[in-house]
């Protein structure tokens, strides 16, 4: 999300509003689920790791 907001510069608080608006209009279902997934991916090295660095396992 925040890669697309600040993919170019911008002028004003009201641009980074309206830019996050657009964003964020734009995210769809195949989106949700890698970031679903992505949590359970992460989430599961972490208890793997005890709760300590999972960098290097993921």
């Amino acid at each position: 999300l925040k890669q697309n907001v600040y993919l170019t510069e911008l002028a004003s608080p009201e641009e980074v509003i309206a830019r996050m608006q657009l964003t964020i209009r734009s995210i769809n279902g195949a989106m949700l689920r890698r970031v679903r997934e992505n949590l359970i991916v992460r989430t599961e090295a972490c208890i793997k790791a005890r709760g300590g660095h999972i960098e290097n396992l993921l």
